[in-house]
C-alpha cells in the first residue's frame, strides 16, 4: 500500500471533522404521505386560534406536536381506532444534530390538550403502532379542526399522524412560544 501524502492526509481529516460536525436543519418529513401533509398545513394557526374561531379554521390543516399522554385502541369490523390525547408544545421545526441523542427540543410551553384518532387496517403490526401510541411519547399530528370540546380541548380530523420516540425528544432545553416570541435556554443538552 502506498504512503499517503500530508496533502490527501488533511483532505480525508478535514472530510472526517466535517462528517461530523454538528448542524441544525429542518424538520423533515419521513415518507411521501408526511410531506403531502406537511405541505398543506398551516404552522402558525396554534390550538387558541381555534379555540378563539373554529369556523375560521375548520377548513385549516394544521401541524400539531403533541407529547401523548392517553390513547386508546378500539376494535371495529373493518380497523382498529386508535384514539389519542395529547398536550400540544411548542415547536421551531428544527432539528439539532449535536453531541446529544435528542434531535427534537420541544418548549416546556403550549396551547393545551388535543384528541385525535387515527384508524389502522387489522392485519397492521399494531404492536409497533402500540409503542408509538405509548404515553410520554411525541406524535406530529396533521389534521383539521373539528370541535372545541367542553374541557377545552380540541378534536382534530387527522391526514395524517407521524409517532416519534421519547428518546428523540426532550423538552426542558428551550422555552420558547409562537414564533417571533422571545424565548430562552434553560439547559444545555451536553450528552
Amino acid at each position: 500500500m502506498g504512503r499517503v501524502s500530508p496533502i490527501n492526509s488533511l483532505l480525508i481529516s478535514l472530510l472526517f471533522l466535517l462528517a461530523g460536525c454538528p448542524h441544525t436543519n429542518y424538520y423533515q418529513p419521513v415518507s411521501s404521505w408526511e410531506k403531502q401533509a406537511s405541505d398543506r398545513a398551516n404552522r402558525n394557526v396554534f390550538p387558541d386560534d381555534v379555540r378563539n374561531d373554529l369556523a375560521g379554521n375548520s377548513s385549516t390543516v394544521v401541524a400539531w406536536p403533541g407529547v401523548v399522554l392517553n390513547s386508546e385502541f378500539i376494535e371495529h369490523p373493518d380497523n382498529i381506532e386508535v384514539q389519542f390525547v395529547l398536550e400540544h408544545h411548542y415547536y421551531d421545526w428544527l432539528e439539532d444534530h449535536s453531541v446529544q441523542k435528542e434531535k427534537i427540543f420541544l418548549s416546556p410551553r403550549g396551547e393545551g390538550q388535543f384528541k385525535t384518532s387515527w384508524f389502522v387496517k387489522k392485519e397492521s403490526n399494531t404492536d409497533e403502532m402500540r409503542k408509538a401510541a405509548s404515553p410520554g411519547n411525541l406524535v406530529i399530528v396533521y389534521g383539521t379542526p373539528e370541535r372545541v370540546n367542553d374541557d377545552r380541548s380540541i378534536s382534530l380530523k387527522s391526514v395524517y399522524i407521524r409517532g416519534i420516540d421519547k428518546q428523540w425528544y426532550r423538552t426542558d432545553v428551550l422555552d420558547y412560544g409562537r414564533p417571533g416570541e422571545p424565548g430562552k435556554v434553560i439547559n444545555v443538552p451536553l450528552r
